[in-house]
């Protein structure tokens, strides 16, 4: 049997019936009302459920072996506590009760070797499938792209004379990051890529520009916020390596790698685009952070890269979107202090293992479970927080 996981805390978490699902994607509020339940009290017990050992509504498995909020709409809380001595189940829960969560969050650190990518070595001069990707990449491909890169200067619109001027080199090796190993957007900041073989060693990492943005600012930033960026798309890194060129402005390109404030308080170095004196970085490749893809253009390590003789380490943090609906619910005086339970007597302490969210119609949208039984007397307020996931 599954048990909720174990907290240092009371904690609830929520999972929404596949009836919640489809409302939620017709737009409906279907939040309107609460139940408490006592499935997973035996009254007769005298010990309560401690922490971590209240069983769980269902597993955590989805499609593609990612995590699922998702309950089966035969899911019944076989016994309720009742609202009031009237033994109403239901509680209306207010609109101001409700709110919206939107947060980036850290969902794991990933180092990944060579058998967990694929690798792409693209000769763009010769007719291949890949060079579709270009497109996708935004890489030059007319004429005039190349004249931007190759023949024209930055005070001329231009990027011959930049951190970016070698992206029309036509050998180019892709590293192909599989959707099961990134989430939606890889932090743009701490990427370390490590290639070496028995006559070459190149370790590249990623970087933003240099600009008026406050160091603690870019800090928190996932993505290079800079408007060159806009070139190949929006959510991108630029790569760089002690290997190929210092940084102009000193130190060197593991500064600050994987602190917690990087540029704030690790000294991690932002890229010279470009200069009045050509004195400018040398970016060595593009990471697509939603993509998942890592292309290399600098020449010497396109050159030196030999599949056959590798040893490749990318570490990298993956980031997600929780967009969540939190609900506040209080159980006041007076309320859910006795039950239908089959073996509970007046007097026992009410011991709430599961708190039901409804529809009007009464149809069961979502379930929050407690880590433990969570005891409510008769004159004592209790305040929970939901979060359901959506």
């Amino acid at each position: 049997m599954g048990f909720i996981n174990t907290s240092s805390d009371i904690k609830l978490t929520a999972k929404l019936t596949s009836k919640g699902r489809e409302a939620i994607l017709n737009g409906t509020d279907i939040f309107k009302k609460l139940a408490i339940g006592d499935s997973d009290a035996n009254y007769f017990e005298e010990l309560t459920l401690t922490n971590g050992n209240i069983p769980n509504t269902s597993g955590s498995l989805g499609d593609n072996f990612v995590i699922s909020n998702s309950l089966n709409n035969s899911y019944t809380v076989s016994s309720n506590v009742y609202l009031n001595d009237l033994n109403e189940i239901y509680k209306s829960i207010s609109d101001e009760n409700k709110s919206n969560i939107n947060q980036i969050k850290l969902l794991n650190s990933k180092s990944l070797s060579l058998s967990n990518v694929d690798i792409i070595e693209l000769d763009r001069t010769v007719s291949d499938e890949y060079n579709n990707l270009m497109k996708s990449f935004n890489f030059p491909l007319t004429t005039n792209d190349y004249n931007l890169f190759d023949s024209t200067t930055f005070n001329q619109g231009g990027y011959s004379n930049t951190a970016i001027k070698d992206f029309t080199n036509d050998n180019l090796v892709i590293i192909n990051i599989p959707s099961i190993e990134h989430s939606e957007l890889i932090d743009g900041k701490k990427i370390k890529l490590e290639l070496s073989g028995s006559t070459y060693q190149y370790t590249l990492y990623s970087t933003y520009q240099s600009s008026s943005l406050q160091l603690v600012d870019l800090d928190n930033e996932l993505k290079d916020p800079s408007p060159i960026t806009n070139l190949f798309g929006n959510n991108i890194a630029f790569l760089f390596s002690d290997n190929v060129k210092l940084p102009v402005n000193g130190g060197t390109w593991a500064d600050g790698y994987n602190s917690k404030k990087p540029f704030s308080a690790g000294n991690k170095k932002t890229f010279i685009f470009s200069s009045p004196t050509n004195d400018y970085d040398e970016c060595v490749g593009i990471a697509f952070l939603d993509k998942g893809f890592i292309v290399l253009i600098n020449q010497d390590i396109v050159n030196d890269f030999d599949v056959n003789d590798l040893d490749l380490t990318l570490s990298f943090n993956n980031y997600y979107t929780n967009v969540s609906k939190n609900i506040n619910i209080f159980l006041n005086r007076g309320e859910y202090f006795k039950s239908n339970n089959k073996t509970y007597s007046k007097g026992d302490i009410i011991r709430i293992s599961e708190i039901g969210i409804y529809n009007d119609n009464n149809e069961l949208m979502a379930i929050a479970k407690p880590n433990e039984h969570i005891l409510k007397q008769t004159n004592q307020i209790i305040g929970l927080s939901i979060e359901i996931t959506v």
